[in-house]
């Protein structure tokens, strides 16, 4: 659990990779997942402290962050091309970092 700091609120998310398997999908195939995968995020803000976070393979990340404007990246890139996200913090709704497999 995160500890309580006056001021800031908590943001989760994770880390998503896919696709996981190549081509369209076949009536019956089990579906595939884009799986949660571990790795840094690194939270950027004007005027702010960078804010770095783990996140867990299928657990995520959890984070304490003041209440504004943020872009979440990973942090580095690791053979994947990860998007960045930019939110507002507090967000009801996970961060979700995609990275791209190159599989198709």
């Amino acid at each position: 659990s995160l500890f309580t700091v006056p001021g800031t609120v908590v943001v989760r998310g994770a880390i998503s990779v896919g696709p996981t398997c190549p081509g369209p999908q076949v009536a019956g195939q089990a579906p595939c997942e884009d799986p949660s995968v571990n790795g840094r995020v690194r939270f950027t803000a004007p005027g702010r402290e960078s804010v770095l976070a783990v996140a867990e393979e299928g657990r995520g990340f959890a984070v304490r962050l003041t209440p504004g404007r943020w872009t979440a990246r990973v942090s580095p890139t690791v053979g994947n091309a990860c998007q960045s996200v930019s939110f507002r913090a507090p967000t009801a709704q996970p961060v979700t970092i995609a990275c791209d497999t190159g599989i198709r």
